[in-house]
């Protein structure tokens, strides 16, 4: 082999090094700015459930929030993680109705029905708060990133 040959070997060599790390490198970007997306929108979720079984304060904001966010829960997590935040978002606003229903906005069947549902409700609530994290496991740990 020439001087003029070996130069070129390496150079092309030295390139497609630094092209596989520029890949790797892109590939952990697009990973994290997943990762970003879907870790707000978790946040979104969390702050939902949360409200529905402590603290009331701005619920409707956290509502709104989550309604705004439907669709990209389906783009982003796919249909079991779209259909779980719709349902959630669902519950919460028979909860909602239920919680004006039982305050005497209705009749005394209507009353008792209501304060029967609020129960099951928060027990629902609280469930799935408590089930959060081992749902979204798959979409936010960061055992993949270590393969980087």
């Amino acid at each position: 082999m020439t001087d003029t040959a070996i130069v070129a070997l390496l150079v092309g060599l030295v390139a497609a090094l630094l092209a596989a790390e520029q890949w790797k490198v892109a590939r952990a970007k697009l990973r994290l700015d997943l990762f970003e997306k879907r870790y707000a929108l978790y946040e979104i979720l969390w702050a939902h459930l949360s409200a529905r079984v402590g603290d009331h304060a701005d619920i409707k904001e956290k509502s709104r929030a989550l309604q705004n966010s439907i669709p990209q829960f389906y783009f982003l997590f796919g249909d079991s993680i779209g259909d779980f935040a719709r349902e959630a978002l669902s519950k919460g606003i028979y909860q909602d109705t239920a919680t004006r229903v039982s305050k005497g906005f209705g009749t005394a069947e209507a009353v008792s029905k209501a304060n029967n549902d609020l129960t099951e409700h928060y027990s629902w609530f609280m469930t799935e708060v408590d089930k959060m994290r081992q749902r979204f496991a798959p979409y936010l740990g960061f055992e993949e990133w270590q393969k980087i």
